[in-house]
């Protein structure tokens, strides 16, 4: 567990332990391992580095870790693992280190350093269930409550009398009471706190998905720097180090708390975060990766923003929506004819496999076709929203120019952004309002899931 004053330093990136146990493990016998004091801090870029000295071993002037010919892979046999046991008896581990060593030659003595891209720290906790991350950057958040101060003055001899000489008061808290799981986040100067405990047993990989959900909900891409967790008797510490550079986005959130009241914002975040959940490989969920391609994309340049659009579109209906574009069973029976009539042609070997290959096609979901049967369900997706879609997907994705002035494609991707957050607001099934800044004066409108449509 870290202290009060370790969370202030590495919110400072002043973070520093001492050991005088660090043990470098290599992970073939090709390297040598080491063991000896040395500390471990962070640097004025956030990164966590290592420093160690063991005294016995002689310098090894061969070839360092992770050294080889340009553009190959590290083998896995370069990378070391690293144990420490600081003052405070805490056990330390990190791997997939590459450590630079050296020394002087004919003396004893080898000076190790790296950096460390996540070290954790394993202990015992209490029977309950909690975690807590701290994100790094600037944010804005939808706060349901406010944080009082009160400032105070007492005499430093005789009979202290405190009298109080001001106050104050700081939204700054958003509290979110969703089924099975507590939430509060709190944003500072320094980036936002965030802590979750449920009374049953947190689900695996939690801290990526509460990161995912923050993504989608506040419209702004983030990495926690510091996780605390206890999981029924069994507690971890991680530090990561910063990689990450905290960017905003041009695009505002999908649920934008200025407008619509912090209820709606906080049910989004209860359905992202639920249908996360479902997703249960150890990686970003696939339309979080959409989401966060479109932020970045956003937060470079208008081009960047249109291709990041137009892909994240078409990779959501291909992934969530396959019940939806195919063609009829009428249509399909009429290209197995075209592809027979191919087949029997006398058109040379390559061309006819071209032709098969670009018919086959007509068989397989179309992004645009399901697009268009939604309509009519919905007054969500509009034939102006398809529109917008479809003219920076498919200038875009060739590699053109969309050919529309600048102020245009500012427009053609606001109206894509509303489409792509209104498919996923049916995906997950949300309930509640939102600003459509795809219409004139941006109205607020009420949303309900809409596809698949019921039965008839």
């Amino acid at each position: 567990m870290l202290s009060p004053s370790e969370v202030i330093e590495l919110q400072n990136r002043s973070f520093e332990i001492h050991s005088l146990d660090i043990q470098l493990t290599a992970g073939s016998e090709r390297f040598p391992s080491f063991r000896g004091p040395g500390s471990i801090r962070q640097n004025s870029k956030g990164m966590i580095t290592f420093e160690l000295y063991d005294p016995t071993r002689e310098p090894d002037f061969g070839r360092q870790p992770g050294t080889g010919a340009p553009g190959d892979l590290v083998p896995e046999g370069h990378y070391y693992k690293l144990s420490a046991v600081d003052l405070e008896e805490r056990h330390w581990t990190a791997e997939r280190i590459l450590p630079h060593h050296g020394g002087r030659i004919g003396v004893p003595g080898v000076v190790c350093s790296g950096v460390i891209r996540e070290i954790q720290c394993p202990e015992a906790g209490k029977a309950d269930h909690w975690l807590r991350l701290f994100i790094p950057g600037s944010f804005d958040i939808p706060a349901n409550y406010i944080t009082k101060q009160t400032r105070t003055r007492s005499a430093l001899a005789g009979v202290p009398q405190e009298e109080e000489i001001g106050h104050s008061t700081v939204i700054d808290t958003w509290k979110l009471d969703l089924q099975g799981l507590h939430v509060i986040v709190e944003v500072s100067e320094k980036g936002l706190l965030v802590t979750t405990w449920s009374d049953s047993e947190l689900s695996a990989g939690l801290d990526s998905r509460l990161e995912e959900t923050l993504w989608f909900v506040l419209a702004h891409p983030c990495r926690w720097l510091f996780k605390m967790e206890s999981r029924g008797g069994h507690g971890t510490t991680a530090i990561r180090s910063h990689t990450s550079t905290d960017f905003k986005s041009r695009l505002r959130p999908p649920v934008d708390w200025a407008y619509i009241p912090v209820e709606c914002v906080t049910i989004l975040f209860q359905q992202y975060l639920a249908y996360l959940q479902v997703y249960k490989e150890p990686r970003f969920h696939p339309t979080s990766v959409n989401v966060l391609q479109v932020l970045r994309g956003s937060a470079q340049s208008i081009e960047a923003e249109a291709l990041a659009l137009g892909v994240a579109i078409e990779s959501l209906l291909n992934r969530d929506y396959a019940d939806c574009g195919q063609p009829l069973p009428q249509d399909r029976a009429q290209v197995d004819r075209l592809e027979s009539l191919i087949n029997q042609s006398t058109l040379s070997y390559q061309i006819k496999n071209r032709a098969l290959g670009a018919v086959s096609r007509l068989k397989s979901t179309s992004a645009g076709t399901c697009l268009r049967q939604m309509l009519g369900h919905t007054e969500h997706v509009t034939t102006e929203l398809i529109a917008a879609w479809s003219k920076i997907r498919n200038a875009t994705a060739h590699g053109e120019d969309i050919s529309e002035p600048f102020e245009e494609i500012v427009s053609l991707c606001n109206k894509a952004y509303v489409l792509f957050n209104v498919l996923i607001f049916n995906r997950i099934g949300f309930v509640g309002e939102y600003k459509n800044r795809a219409l004139p004066k941006w109205p607020e409108v009420k949303f309900a899931p809409f596809w698949p449509p019921p039965p008839t």
